[in-house]
């Protein structure tokens, strides 16, 4: 298959493997069938196995697992932060409430920091406790 160029009395391609004018050969971001077929096994041994390779990067390469993490995280993260002073009593009570089963949790061994954080940043209703 021969790609249109600008001169057409230009070849697409010389004898000697050198593309002619006007023909670059192969599309930029274009890959061949071998390193598709690579590249899909790599993910699929990634898949079976993440679990694992995941542990053993973030126990031996912990400089190198939290550039990976650093990297995919977004550079600005903005959280809306609850209006505290414009809580009822009631409305506190039950955050607290929230909170100190989720502080419960984490001195039992069950829980973690982002649960706190998330009973902390939830909202309020009335009547409700987060215990168990």
């Amino acid at each position: 298959m021969t790609v249109p160029t600008k001169m057409p009395n230009q070849p697409s391609r010389y004898a000697n493997g050198r593309f002619g004018p006007g023909n670059s050969g192969r599309p930029i971001g274009a890959r061949n069938r071998a390193t598709q077929q690579a590249l899909l096994s790599i993910m699929d041994d990634f898949e079976a196995n993440k679990r694992v390779v995941l542990q053993r990067m973030r126990e031996y390469f912990t400089t190198d697992y939290l550039r990976i993490l650093a990297s995919l995280l977004p550079s600005r993260i903005e959280i809306a932060q609850p209006a505290f002073e414009e809580y009822s009593e009631a409305e506190a009570a039950v955050v607290v409430s929230y909170a100190r089963a989720a502080l419960q949790r984490i001195e039992e061994g069950r829980g973690s920091l982002s649960e706190l954080g998330a009973a902390v940043l939830a909202e309020p209703v009335l009547g409700t406790s987060q215990t168990e």
